[in-house]
């Protein structure tokens, strides 16, 4: 049996958990180690039985407890070497006790099949360097099921879509509405960088690759990593119902919320 629960998602700080027949791994750790425990719990997971976790990219909403869950608990840390470079060089997060797994394109553990998907997302330093290391998704698979994850992107490269196209489950950001996103109250570069192809994902870009990934296949889409300044859950509804049946909005459309568990 295939499980997932989102733990936090957004700004202030993104984790999640999946399972399969009872092994667990967690994807990212950008909350506090005592929330990402209390999630678990809350949901019967004993953090014990964490195996894995795995890491998208070097950002802190992404990684800030990576290192401390690693050691608490000897789970494998799974990551890109960009990504383990960036946090070293830029984040001083020394992961040299970690066990450390640097991914490659086609990995698998145990029965959990993953594919790993290089994404154009970054962020700037203030001496001009790259923080966010190698951004990357994921295609987990197992049993015949199937689910993306796709959060920090900007854009997605068309390779990418007819790997996942038909999967089970899609976990994809929703992040800004465009028009907020230009109205904010935040410095111009940090704008400029959200709206660009290695910034996140708008409404209507979201509702794009749903349109192209979307199929009778399809149990689920939750949407993520949403901005709690720059969007709504209604007007990422008001972008997707333009391109996916009434049924499915009604039926197969989730959120995943800010700070806390999803339901789902």
């Amino acid at each position: 049996m295939f499980e997932f629960c989102a733990l936090a998602s957004g700004s202030s700080g993104n984790s999640a958990v999946l399972g399969l027949d009872g092994e667990y791994s967690l994807v990212d750790a950008g909350i506090s180690l005592k929330k990402i425990e209390e999630h678990l719990r809350g949901r019967n997971i004993a953090p014990e039985n964490i195996r894995r976790l795995f890491l998208t990219h070097a950002h802190s909403d992404h990684a800030k407890s990576a290192g401390l869950w690693a050691r608490k608990y000897d789970a494998q840390l799974c990551l890109s070497r960009e990504t383990y470079h960036s946090l070293k060089n830029f984040k001083n997060e020394d992961l040299a006790d970690c066990r450390l797994h640097f991914l490659r394109d086609s990995e698998q553990f145990g029965a959990l099949r993953v594919k790993i998907f290089r994404l154009p997302h970054l962020g700037h330093e203030p001496d001009g360097g790259d923080d966010a290391g190698g951004a990357i998704g994921f295609l987990f698979a197992a049993g015949g099921f199937r689910m993306g994850y796709f959060t920090d992107l900007g854009a997605l490269p068309d390779y990418i879509i007819k790997e996942i196209r038909g999967c089970d489950f899609l976990f994809l950001e929703a992040n800004h509405d465009v028009r907020w996103e230009k109205a904010a109250r935040r410095p111009a570069w940090v704008i400029a960088r959200n709206l660009s192809d290695f910034g996140h994902l708008s409404n209507e870009q979201a509702a794009r690759i749903v349109e192209r990934v979307v199929d009778s296949r399809t149990r689920a889409v939750m949407f993520a990593h949403i901005s709690r300044d720059c969007n709504s859950h209604e007007l990422i509804k008001q972008a997707v119902k333009k391109v996916l049946p009434a049924e499915f909005m009604a039926q197969k459309i989730f959120f995943a919320p800010e700070g806390r568990c999803s339901e789902h």
